[in-house]
């Protein structure tokens, strides 16, 4: 993943596979967190983008902005563009 990204170069990345789990649905499904662990692993920067409901579940989506290591200020910058844009809600 380090070889791919470069000092001005993000990756858009699901959060989670599927929607968020509903209230009456199991909170532990084990692989759900995949996504996330293994940047937190390798330690790259990411940030949480919440894209609202989903059309058919309504329930909350959202994707990661992940950056090479050592360029958090791009996630932060990515992030707060889609924020600007309304993306980002």
């Amino acid at each position: 993943l380090s070889s791919i990204l470069s000092s001005d170069t993000v990756i858009l990345w699901p959060g989670l596979p599927t929607p968020a789990p509903r209230h009456d649905e199991p909170i532990l499904r084990l692989f759900d967190s995949a996504n996330t662990s293994i940047l937190n692993t390798l330690e790259f920067p990411s940030a949480a983008i919440p894209l609202g409901l989903g059309s058919r579940s309504r329930l909350p989506v959202g994707l990661q902005v992940v950056a090479n290591h050592g360029h958090d200020h791009l996630c932060l910058a990515v992030a707060m563009f889609l924020e600007s844009k309304g993306i980002a809600r």
